[in-house]
């Protein structure tokens, strides 16, 4: 089983995300139980683990982006305004 608390990116999450949803909404993967003789109990089970996963995932997600909004907000607030530099003039060389 994977698990989504080790995907550390909205873009791993996101891609896992599409993932789920393609093989729940595809009209190609019943037919291939079939086909393969799974049964349609398999894919049944199956499609339960994927909505299980995918409620896991979305939930992961959420949780990440508060993290990360929380990182952005802590790392704007701790870093200083850049101090302007003078530069040096071609006459000082």
């Amino acid at each position: 089983m994977i698990d989504v608390n080790r995907i550390r990116s909205l873009e791993g999450l996101n891609k896992l995300e599409a993932t789920l949803n393609e093989f729940l909404s595809s009209t190609e993967i019943p037919q291939l139980y079939i086909e393969l003789d799974w049964g349609t109990e398999d894919y049944e089970a199956d499609c339960d683990a994927v909505r299980d996963l995918l409620e896991k995932v979305i939930k992961r997600r959420e949780s990440l982006s508060k993290f990360l909004i929380r990182e952005q907000s802590r790392k704007s607030v701790q870093s200083p305004s850049p101090v302007p530099v003078p530069e040096a003039s071609a006459s000082a060389q």
